[in-house]
């Protein structure tokens, strides 16, 4: 008779992969996502007075308003890297370390691009352009140049109008 084999649980694939293939991920790849899920880990009045700026061998370095905030995050270190592993599991975040230092600004800080311009009706492209157009043999590439000319020509009116508000 042969031998046996012991019985074992099942283990989830991404489990086994990366044993079998262990991440040769650059750690800036990883700097990046701990920095992106730090704002959803964390409270709203922690985020907003301190942030991420490097991640150094598995230590994310968190720069601080004020000492009292450095020190309120040494004692939030294990509430805030559960909170971490269990926003992103793979952010690769070992531990934590507050300090005193200059702000990155806030990613919900940043502002969103302007809308775009509605594009210019086909009818109204110039005439030139549409007699251009109709040498075009690839609908394909006659839309997009459509389209493009028209976002195009919709943007430098927009630009115009913009200066003579200013004048």
């Amino acid at each position: 008779m042969g031998r046996r084999r012991k019985a074992t649980e099942p283990k989830a694939l991404e489990e086994l992969m990366t044993k079998a293939y262990p991440s040769k991920e650059p750690d800036d790849v990883k700097a990046i996502r701990a920095f992106g899920f730090w704002e959803k880990a964390v409270p709203d009045r922690v985020a907003r007075n301190a942030r991420p700026v490097a991640l150094v061998r598995g230590t994310l370095i968190v720069h601080t308003t004020t000492s009292v905030w450095a020190q309120e995050i040494d004692l939030l270190k294990e509430q805030l890297m559960g909170s971490l592993r269990k926003v992103s599991p793979r952010s690769g975040v070992r531990g934590l370390r507050a300090k005193v230092g200059p702000m990155p600004p806030r990613l919900s800080d940043r502002k969103a691009p302007p809308p775009k311009p509605p594009a210019v009706p086909v009818a109204s492209l110039p005439e030139e352009l549409a007699r251009e157009l109709g040498r075009v043999g690839d609908d394909d590439v006659r839309d997009a140049i459509t389209k493009a000319a028209a976002v195009g020509l919709a943007r430098a009116a927009e630009r115009k109008r913009k200066a003579r508000r200013r004048e």
